[in-house]
């Protein structure tokens, strides 16, 4: 719980900080999970609840870290680098919560190279509303939200 509280905070505030809009490396998400995907979808695709942490301003967030739910998913790797765990960070509208923003966990020694990757990526095509970011500090993680 503390962990999650930790990834809300500092995920929103690096995200605006970071922020780099560019060409959605990993079309709109990661296996099944993608950007707008309404909570009730993710726990229909899970086949369970999910225990959403409420952070406050109609935002909450979930990690995954089941190695069993992130198969179910699709999510085991980004670019052939395993995936630790998954924040998702959602927003109500309209009475519904949808995907705003995700958080991918990855080993530290993978984060350079999904960096360089992401970054070819993204020079390859067009101009998205996404923004996604890679970084070794404070924890290894890549992320991506609407830019």
């Amino acid at each position: 719980m503390r962990r999650q509280a930790f990834f809300l905070g500092a995920m929103f505030v690096g995200a605006l900080v970071n922020a780099q809009p560019v060409l959605n490396p990993v079309g709109s998400g990661i296996g099944q999970i993608s950007i707008g995907m309404n909570r009730s979808t993710l726990e229909t695709i899970l086949g369970q609840k999910l225990e959403i942490q409420f952070a406050g301003n109609r935002r909450g967030g979930v990690t995954i870290s089941e190695p069993s739910a992130l198969a179910t998913l699709r999510a085991e790797k980004l670019y052939g680098s395993e995936v630790e765990g998954i924040d998702l960070f959602f927003v109500e509208d309209k009475g519904e919560l949808s995907l705003e923003m995700f958080s991918i966990a990855v080993p530290c020694d993978a984060v350079s190279a999904l960096r360089v990757r992401l970054s070819q990526q993204a020079k390859a095509g067009a101009v998205s509303a996404y923004a996604w970011g890679a970084e070794a500090k404070p924890a290894c993680r890549v992320w991506m939200r609407h830019a």
